[in-house]
């Protein structure tokens, strides 16, 4: 069975914690009472922020490559989280989800966890959804 990378137990540990806000359809939302609220990849581009591969810009993630995204994490090199770890796949998604769930994916291989994320799994689940995909042998 893989270990996880540091990168990936920090992803989990930011995911399970209670210090993000979760929100659907964009990477970072800054609210006018001054909190921040992330879907589950914009909590990933705040970890890859917190290891110095990237900063906020607003709402918008620029990484220290210069590549900007606001409504999605790309893989930034360095960063032990790759494309792939961005995908899980159906198959081991079932074992988690409910078959209406599932039916709202329709027919596909693996799911983003941008998806997941907009189809309200909340970041525990996908925390352990992920820790699940990502240490599979």
């Amino acid at each position: 069975m893989p270990e996880l990378n540091d990168h990936q137990r920090a992803v989990l540990g930011a995911l399970r914690s209670s210090a993000y806000n979760q929100i659907i359809g964009e990477l970072r939302d800054n609210r006018a009472d001054g909190t921040s609220c992330f879907c589950a990849e914009g909590v990933i581009a705040d970890v890859a922020a917190n290891y110095g591969f990237g900063e906020w810009t607003g709402e918008t993630f620029c990484s220290k490559y210069g590549d900007i995204t606001a409504f999605s994490f790309e893989p930034i090199e360095g960063f032990n989280i790759d494309r792939g770890d961005l995908y899980v796949p159906s198959r081991l998604l079932g074992q988690f989800a409910t078959p209406e769930q599932m039916s709202t994916f329709g027919r596909v291989t693996a799911v983003r966890v941008s998806t997941l994320n907009d189809s309200g799994f909340t970041f525990a689940q996908i925390a352990d959804i992920l820790e699940r995909t990502w240490t599979r042998a």
